[in-house]
Formats: C-alpha cells, structure tokens, sequence
C-alpha cells in the first residue's frame, strides 16, 4: 500500500550483478556507465572498485568509468578491456526521510526499474547543438545554429563543426 508504508509493500535492499566485455577497440574512447532509473538510494561499483551513491529515484545518473588518457580529475580508468567487467549495484528502497517523494497515490517502484546503458563516444563530441528558426515564411526561413563542442582527450586541437541544411527531399541546401 503506497499510502501505508507499515504493510503490504517490501522495502528493503536488492543487489543486482551483471557481466559485459568491452573491446579492446574502444581504449581511445570515452565510456561511460548510465541509469535511466534506480528507487530510491543506489551504490555502484564496477570491477570491485567503487564508483559513488545516487540519491533520488526519478533521476537518471552516470558514471564516466574510461576517458583513454584524459587527466580528468576523479577519473579513474575502472573498465577491464577484452576480458568480463563486473557491474554491481546495490539499490536500497527502505523510507529516508532525505529523499522525496514521502507519499504518493501510488506504489513506489524499487530497485533498477529503467534500462542501464553502457555508452561509448568519441574523444570528441557535440555536446549541445541547438537550431533556431527566428523568421520562417512560406518561401523562407532564417536558420542559426550553436553547438558546444567538447573533448575528452586531454590536449588541445582544433575542432571543426559542420552543419547541413537539408530539405524535405533530404538534399543538401546549405553547408556552414
């Protein structure tokens, strides 16, 4: 009963383990492991080494666990390459008074309730493209773009981003 803690509905602590193998055609990549979703208080820790807590069921959170040479503070390189990785998660669903919500009108859903990727990008990536269209008409339409650009490689480069302007046909209109 979701209104009545006392009865009827388990909280308690739930383990859960899986095993992954990374190739070793990813040591120059950045990877990292992401939760869509954990009720309510979730420990991590991948290959026996300890990755942190997430507080707060409705979230989705992630641990960079492999940046290839990066110096990025707190990152340690956690994953084993061509060989299995060990992914535990210890998620704790018992009432803390710190995490919301306290009550609701329907069941608190425990343990890892959303899907649990592991993601592999490139050194560098776009971070946070945005397209704007601040004039459009029948016949036309202004377009600007912006894009935060990131890099994980450690080291300074120049990075050139290139945007296509397609139209409904998917032909390229405009390169910039």
């Amino acid at each position: 009963d979701s209104i009545d803690v006392s009865e009827m509905y388990n909280r308690g602590l739930g383990w859960y383990r899986t095993t992954f193998t990374v190739p070793s055609v990813y040591k120059n990549k950045y990877i990292k492991i992401n939760f869509l979703g954990a009720n309510q208080t979730a420990d991590v820790w991948l290959n026996g080494k300890y990755l942190g807590k997430h507080k707060g069921g409705y979230t989705d959170f992630h641990w960079a666990v492999h940046a290839f040479d990066a110096k990025e503070e707190g990152l340690k390189q956690f994953v084993n390459f061509d060989k299995p990785n060990v992914l535990a998660v210890r998620v704790d669903n018992r009432y803390d008074y710190d995490v919301a919500p306290h009550t609701a009108d329907y069941n608190f859903q425990g343990g890892l309730y959303r899907d649990v990727h592991v993601l592999i990008w490139e050194q560098h990536f776009v971070k946070t493209p945005k397209i704007h269209t601040p004039s459009v008409t029948p016949t036309q339409a202004t377009v600007s773009d912006t894009a935060v650009l990131r890099s994980k490689s450690g080291s300074a480069k120049t990075l050139r981003l290139q945007t296509n302007i397609l139209n409904p046909l998917g032909e390229i209109i405009h390169t910039a």
